[in-house]
């Protein structure tokens, strides 16, 4: 396994959702002494990897967000696969909006964007892929 988690076991505030970015959040309430992600702020954790060990309901139907107080797995480094939300290039930089926790993918950063420092990287030489492909992001 190429990936690299945070040494801090997280727990999720109620917003954070499996293959996306994670923030800081605040840790008042939670019982213990965990840190706390959310799926929005300014002080970007890492990527959020889907661990498919019950911490999400089996049952809940078109959620990936884990419900308040569930064990995030973080991840700082490492390859993952997410979905295009727009035409893409490979190389270009996963930038994320702090404020909604949207992913962009970009050559260049612009207001309101933090640089995740990963980037795209698309299999089979292939130089661009669509919105809705299933495309590798990864930071090494």
């Amino acid at each position: 396994d190429q990936n690299i988690y945070t040494c801090e076991n997280y727990l999720s505030d109620g917003t954070v959702k499996a293959g996306a970015f994670a923030f800081k959040g605040s840790a008042s309430g939670n019982g213990e002494q965990f840190g706390v992600v959310s799926a929005t702020g300014t002080a970007l954790v890492g990527f959020v990897e889907r661990v498919v060990d019950a911490s999400i309901a089996p049952t809940v139907e078109a959620t990936d967000v884990y419900p308040a107080g569930s064990p995030v797995l973080v991840a700082l480094k490492g390859q993952f696969y997410v979905t295009a939300n727009s035409t893409v290039s490979a190389g270009m930089s996963v930038f994320v909006k702090g404020a909604t926790g949207a992913i962009t993918f970009a050559s260049q950063t612009s207001d309101g964007l933090i640089d995740t420092g990963f980037k795209v990287v698309l299999p089979d030489g292939k130089t661009s892929a669509n919105n809705g492909d299933v495309i590798v992001i990864e930071k090494f």
